[in-house]
């Protein structure tokens, strides 16, 4: 199976990168990547059949996901098998490692098995783009590790539903001063609902003072209960 591999040396031990550089979900958004679904069917014998379809690189794709191989702090490979699509298996292989003097080595690889002739011909080229686009995001995040950026990685704006930015503006607190009675103003009861009625993008929630609704990863918010 062909196979492309990147790798870093960085002053960090794997202990410090691993929560930013295992973190999937946050680098597919950064990579700009589109969405997708996945369907979960219950199998007899206790485990769940995933399948998921969506379109990338103006192909339509359809898959069965495999589950993770995943060691915490140290490995994970992602591996999807298609029944769709240029490819019959495309996935991250990622490692993190000690490397001896206080830093990590850290080792990134993405492995394709072409299923059409477009996946022959163009799978490496494809590989390399998606590889340089994963090493700047890891440069990206290292140095919100060091403390040398504000934030992980450099987002494009959201993609917003009709309206929300008008939203965001109203849901916006005072810039003078922040007082105990805006903080209440903010989250009461008459502050505007998010769109769909229970979830917000996360830069209109932040303004809005809005608390996720499960871990830091998650893209679901709620509305605080209001202040006493």
């Amino acid at each position: 199976m062909p196979r492309r591999t990147w790798t870093w040396t960085f002053d960090l031990p794997p202990a410090e990168l691993w929560p930013v550089l295992a973190d999937t979900n946050r680098f597919n958004e950064a990579m700009g990547l589109p969405p997708y679904g996945l369907e979960e069917t219950p199998l007899p014998n206790g485990t769940i059949l995933r399948r998921g379809r969506g379109k990338a690189a103006g192909f339509q794709l359809e898959w069965e996901e495999k589950p993770y191989e995943w060691i915490a702090g140290r490995h994970f490979r992602q591996a999807r098998v298609f029944t769709k699509g240029p490819f019959r298996r495309f996935g991250p292989v990622f490692d993190l490692e000690p490397d001896g003097k206080g830093g990590s080595r850290v080792s990134y690889a993405l492995e394709w098995e072409p299923l059409t002739l477009v996946g022959r011909l163009f799978g490496a080229r494809l590989a390399r783009q998606a590889g340089e686009v994963v090493g700047k995001r890891i440069l990206e995040a290292v140095a919100f590790t060091k403390g040398e950026r504000k934030s992980p990685f450099d987002l494009p704006p959201p993609d917003l539903p009709e309206g929300a930015r008008d939203a965001a503006r109203i849901a916006r607190p005072a810039t003078s001063t922040t007082t105990a009675t805006s903080r209440r103003t903010s989250s009461s009861p008459s502050h505007p609902r998010p769109p769909c009625g229970r979830c917000w993008p996360a830069a209109i929630a932040c303004r809005a003072r809005w608390r996720r609704r499960t871990s830091p990863s998650s893209s679901c918010w709620r509305r605080p209960r209001s202040a006493p």
